[in-house]
């Protein structure tokens, strides 16, 4: 017989038809397990009694544990599932073939069963006479007859017929003390090795791809690279972006379809991007971690910024009057003497170097004289709880911080009498008190306008044990290391539709990510 024929008796299964010589596509045969005896005791006992099954299953007089030819196979029909099961599972039914062992196991399936013996054509080329009692089987009434004789000695039978079967070895290792053999102990003991073995490797995967496996062990790493407090606040996060970063025709519940052009999943564009602001990783380490091109990154990178920004926009806004009035903090209600009503801002110019311009003009505007550089200016006004209350629109490097200060919109947002603070920059002298005191108020002359009227040194000096307070606040925005990088020149070109730049999104997102986290401002109490 050929390896392309099933070996099952009364089976004519065969990969071609012999009446019209076409393949049978829908078949498919297997070879007898082997018995693997180097490779543990387990594994040993456990191939060993499978090779054993299937010698029964198949009942062939030719067929023996020790001689199986190798042309011998099982096709798929005989199969529940159309293949054989893993040699582990034991207990799945199509770890020995059982469909369609017999003739009498479906008369449909062969047609020519209950023809007369002397019509010899319908029984398969083993080679076994048609008068041989064995091949053609018992008459239904012998059946009745030996089914009650083998109530009586079938086992016995069956013990005999597996010892000459078996080759020389241990026989049935001793059952334990709870009733299970040791055999099923060691292989359950080795399925848990398995089982364990299989978790430590997904998990050194996601390490890998920078997954959700990665961050989820350990809410340090959260904070290391992307700023956020614990792994919870990171996919509540994810959960908002979700709509955004799903690609199209994929619902919030769904797969990435096989044919989207990224293969980063919405958890690795959001990491990549916050750990990019966070460390400023440049976008060629991020496509070597996560095995894409450094393109791939870019455009990912650019995506979820927007996505982020049109999310966590919001957090970023100017609260009402009457509730910064009421928050001012007891040091500086009575260093400033606020009476009733007045508000105190913290002020900074947060100021990010560019690339050189390529414009004379360009160049002009944006050269910062203090830096020895080329820079764009941010206001950015702080409560003094610590969060981040108002940002500007940027401002070129050439201007000073006062006249930032003025030219942003803040002052629409304060009233006269209002006080402004700042810890660094507006021109301050480092042999002074260290900090800028201001007050917001009328123009003296023509028509009324707000200004900032910048107080003298030795008006300052009373406020000026306030500077460390100050510097807890402003602090936090040095947690984003990308705000102290030089960022390419085109992240200063608008978007479409008057969007704002790619620049403006990352300091209003870094801003309001800083919103997110628990202030470092301490409390009295603590």
């Amino acid at each position: 017989m050929g390896g392309n024929q099933c070996c099952v008796i009364n089976c004519r299964a065969a990969c071609h038809d012999h009446a019209t010589e076409e393949p049978d596509h829908e078949l498919s045969f297997y070879s007898f397990p082997s018995w693997r005896r180097t490779e543990g005791e387990e594994i040993s006992d456990l191939t060993k009694r499978r090779r054993m099954a299937w010698v029964a299953a198949v009942g062939r007089p030719d067929i023996t544990f020790a001689k199986i030819p190798v042309s011998m196979k099982v096709c798929s029909r005989h199969f529940q599932s159309g293949r054989p099961a893993d040699e582990m599972l034991e207990d799945d039914p199509d770890w020995v073939p059982s469909v369609h062992m017999r003739p009498e196991d479906d008369a449909d399936w062969l047609p020519n069963v209950h023809m007369k013996l002397e019509d010899d054509d319908w029984l398969p080329n083993v080679h076994i006479k048609p008068e041989d009692p064995e091949a053609v089987g018992p008459s239904p009434a012998d059946q009745e007859e030996e089914d009650g004789a083998e109530d009586v000695s079938g086992d016995d039978e069956d013990e005999d017929e597996e010892r000459l079967r078996e080759p020389t070895g241990d026989r049935q290792s001793e059952r334990t003390s709870g009733g299970e053999c040791g055999t099923c102990a060691r292989r359950r003991e080795r399925l848990n090795r398995l089982l364990a073995e299989n978790a430590a490797l997904r998990y050194e995967l996601e390490r890998c791809r920078l997954g959700e496996g990665f961050l989820e062990a350990s809410d340090e790493r959260v904070r290391y690279y992307t700023g956020l407090q614990c792994f919870a606040v990171l996919m509540g996060l994810l959960q908002h972006l979700l709509p955004q970063l799903q690609p199209e025709g994929a619902g919030p519940g769904e797969d990435t379809p096989p044919d989207t052009p990224t293969p980063l999943s919405p958890f690795q564009k959001l990491f990549l991007t916050l750990a990019r602001l966070r460390l400023d990783l440049p976008a060629a380490h991020l496509a070597h971690l996560l095995g894409v091109g450094a393109g791939e990154v870019g455009h990912a990178f650019t995506e979820t910024l927007c996505a982020l920004h049109g999310r966590l926009g919001p957090l970023v806004y100017w609260p009402e009057r009457a509730w910064l009035a009421g928050g001012v903090p007891e040091p500086y209600a009575t260093a400033l003497g606020l009476g009733a009503g007045q508000v105190v801002a913290l002020v900074t110019c947060l100021e990010v170097a560019i690339e050189r311009p390529s414009s004379v003009k360009g160049r002009e505007q944006t050269y910062s004289y203090p830096r020895r550089a080329h820079t764009m200016k941010y206001l950015l006004a702080l409560t003094p709880q610590g969060a981040v209350a108002f940002v500007s629109r940027a401002v070129g490097g050439r201007a000073s911080d006062l006249q930032v200060a003025e030219s942003s919109g803040l002052l629409e947002r304060l009233a006269c009498g209002d006080w402004v603070l700042a810890e660094r920059g507006f021109e301050i002298e480092e042999g002074g008190v260290g900090i800028m005191c201001a007050q917001v108020k009328n123009t003296a002359f023509g028509k009324p306008r707000l200004h900032f009227h910048v107080k003298s040194q030795e008006e300052t000096l009373p406020r000026a044990h306030l500077r460390p307070a100050m510097q807890q606040v402003v602090s936090g925005l040095e947690g984003w290391a990308i705000l102290g990088s030089t960022v390419p020149i085109n992240m200063l070109f608008p978007g479409e539709k008057d969007e704002p730049a790619l620049l403006d999104k990352i300091v209003t997102v870094c801003c309001a990510l800083l919103n997110m986290c628990p202030t470092v401002v301490e409390h009295p109490d603590q």
